[in-house]
C-alpha cells in the first residue's frame, strides 16, 4: 500500500508539472499560453473558422411592445 502511494505522489508531482498554469508575466507569454486555450475554446463551441462561408444573419422581430 505505501508504494502505491508513493507512486501516486510521484505521478502527482509529474502531472503538476505538466498542467503548471500558464505564466502570464509579460504580454507575449500571454499571448502564447493564451492561444493554445483559445483553439480549444473555439473547437469546444464549434466556432466556425475565418475562412470559411460568410454568416448570414436573420433578424426577427419575436415581440413588439408597447410604449
Amino acid at each position: 500500500m505505501a508504494r502505491y502511494f508513493e507512486q501516486q505522489i510521484a505521478e502527482a508531482a509529474r502531472m503538476r508539472a505538466v498542467l503548471a498554469p500558464p505564466r502570464f508575466f509579460r504580454a507575449s507569454n500571454l499571448e502564447q499560453s493564451a492561444d493554445a486555450y483559445r483553439k480549444d475554446w473555439a473547437h469546444y463551441l464549434a466556432v466556425p473558422g475565418p475562412a470559411g462561408a460568410p454568416l448570414h444573419v436573420k433578424r426577427i422581430n419575436v415581440r413588439e411592445f408597447d410604449g
